[in-house]
């Protein structure tokens, strides 16, 4: 049995907030318990580096690795990072 924390189908169409809360993006799709996040355009240079995300591309979805969230919530996805 693994203990690795992962995502669920339910956090799909979540919206994603940096450590101070300010919006980043949302969750478009979870596929075997991984997140792919689409960044907000107005910050997806900013919140890319922080993830380092090297070869990021506008409007794709991108994994979002597990260990760089906070806390998932009903309502929200909180990164552990403040990304600007």
């Amino acid at each position: 049995m693994s203990t690795e924390l992962a995502f669920s189908d339910s956090d799909e169409g979540k919206p994603v907030a940096d450590a101070n809360g300010r919006p980043v993006g949302r969750i478009v799709e979870v596929q075997g318990g991984v997140a792919y996040l689409r960044l907000d355009p107005d910050v997806a240079d900013a919140v890319a580096a922080t993830l380092g995300w090297t070869d990021y591309v506008d409007d794709e979805a991108h994994p979002l690795r597990y260990e760089r969230v906070a806390v998932v919530c009903r309502d929200e996805v909180r990164l552990s990072q403040t990304c600007f």
